[in-house]
């Protein structure tokens, strides 16, 4: 499965719509990746983390597993062929990796919902939801 969000953040039921995928194809684990400052902004909340960071999270029902992955950005000379400013990073040193992570409270939120079982019969629960969020702006890729 691959998903790509291309709409713009603007509320907060934008975590429950990511959840129903996992959720429709009953999920036993899943991967999540955000990036710290991005989710804090999107959320409207302050920064769970004072560094800019990629976050992996891998969860199933009984346990996860977060890898941290701080960087600094810095200018690149140029803009990009949109007009905006070229970025580059350099990654830190990797945190320790945290086995039971207190998240931002979207993503837990995401995790939880992830587990909650859809009200669709099991035959055509991907497909109909794959619909259904594409109706929402998302574009879904469905793969094996």
């Amino acid at each position: 499965m691959e998903l790509r969000l291309w709409r713009q953040m603007t509320d907060f039921v934008w975590y429950r719509e990511l959840s129903f995928l996992p959720a429709a194809g009953e999920a036993d684990e899943i991967l999540v990746v955000w990036e710290s400052q991005d989710i804090a902004v999107a959320c409207e909340l302050p920064p769970q983390y004072s560094s800019s960071c990629l976050n992996l999270l891998w969860v199933n029902p009984d346990e996860r597993l977060l890898l941290r992955m701080p960087y600094q950005e810095y200018l690149l000379p140029g803009s990009t062929e949109h007009g905006t400013v070229r970025v580059g990073v350099d990654w830190a040193q990797r945190e320790a990796d945290l086995g039971a992570p207190e998240l931002e409270p979207a993503i837990a939120s995401l995790v939880r919902f992830s587990w909650d079982p859809l009200d669709l019969p099991p035959a055509s629960a991907l497909q109909t939801t794959q619909t259904y969020m594409e109706s929402l702006g998302y574009v879904v890729e469905l793969v094996a």
